[in-house]
């Protein structure tokens, strides 16, 4: 009896340590290589940074990701966790992925992106505020953006969303090309002066043609009136 109790519960014990092989992951590092960097921030923007990867295969999943700030060598340190599972089939085919990072606030002066190893991603300035306001402009509360190529060749930006009154209007969007792959959008509103606002769900959308650009993968940066932007990746 006591014999049959003993296998028992090593049996028990093995089937435990073979499941938790199966259940636990093991969350290792991944030291980024690319990061897209929006322009134009500055003393009171919450700066946002996009990173990308590849995993190398299925058995891998995205894990936690943050941003270090040190204002005394003036570095930012992206950091990147992904999951590894074990004992199970994996198909070894690439897997993108991007995420956006909250940096925060961000006193000015320039800033060196890193990665967790120190490999330099790239370089943000912060600019002083010229307002106490959060932005330089309103912005329409954009909830999504679509790049769409034209019969010509040419590229045309949609964005959508909707206003909780019939008070404001586009007054222009604005295109910036920054150079690095970046393309920000700043959807400036306007609303006219001693208009009795109703308050409601009111839908709208603008387009825009886009100027011509190198062939390649863009980051479009929309800025919104929530104060967090809309990153979406095109190719142009």
């Amino acid at each position: 009896m006591k014999k049959l109790i003993f296998a028992f519960i090593m049996t028990a014990f093995a089937s435990a340590n073979a499941l938790a092989q199966y259940t636990n992951p093991q969350l290792v590092r991944y030291d980024l290589s690319r990061s897209y960097i929006p322009l134009g921030f500055d003393g009171n923007d919450n700066v946002q940074i996009v990173i990308e990867g590849e995993l190398p295969s299925t058995c891998f999943r995205t894990g936690p990701a943050s941003a270090t700030v040190s204002t005394e060598d003036m570095t930012i340190t992206l950091k990147q966790q992904v999951y590894k599972y074990r004992g199970i089939a994996c198909l070894f085919m690439v897997v993108p992925f991007h995420k956006v990072l909250n940096v925060g606030i961000l006193r000015p002066g320039e800033y060196r992106v890193v990665n967790e190893a120190g490999f330099e991603l790239g370089r943000l300035p912060v600019k002083a505020s010229t307002t106490s306001a959060a932005d330089d402009y309103l912005y329409a509360p954009v909830a999504d953006a679509q790049v769409k190529t034209n019969t010509d060749g040419s590229s045309t930006l949609s964005i959508s969303g909707h206003y909780t009154n019939n008070c404001p209007r586009i007054k222009e969007l604005r295109v910036i090309e920054e150079g690095n792959n970046v393309v920000t959008i700043l959807p400036i509103i306007e609303t006219p002066d001693g208009y009795r606002c109703v308050p409601g769900n009111y839908p709208f959308s603008k387009d825009i043609q886009l100027p011509k650009m190198p062939k390649g993968k863009y980051l479009f940066n929309v800025r919104s009136l929530n104060g967090d932007a809309i990153f979406k990746f095109f190719d142009i």
